[in-house]
């Protein structure tokens, strides 16, 4: 699973937050958002080593996202399936992988 947080600014003021994950979802890769307690599900039609694309047809906007790999990390960009809404193009900043030791219970 991947965990995300994405935090809206407008005006210098903070607009609204998005959380979201990547995980499995009745047995696919799914971008599950949850905007103020809802979710939206968008499911992966597209998984190569450089580049994840996720579609939910029914959704107003976004109706699909696509993250690539890039040299700073990934780049992430919203748009609709027929390209005529307005796109959004961003740097998506990642923490480096952690290894967390697991407490086995001995001491």
């Amino acid at each position: 699973m991947i965990l995300g947080h994405i935090q809206t600014d407008r005006a210098g003021k903070t607009a609204g937050y998005e959380y979201l994950r990547i995980e499995s979802h009745n047995g696919v890769l799914a971008y599950i958002s949850t905007i103020k307690g809802r979710e939206t599900v968008f499911t992966a039609v597209k998984v190569t080593a450089e580049e994840a694309v996720f579609e939910n047809l029914a959704h107003d906007f976004p109706q699909r996202i696509i993250y690539r790999a890039t040299p700073d990390g990934l780049s992430a960009r919203v748009e609709s399936a027929d390209r005529k809404r307005d796109e959004l193009s961003v740097q998506a900043y990642c923490l480096p992988r952690i290894a967390i030791p697991l407490d086995d219970g001995e001491a």
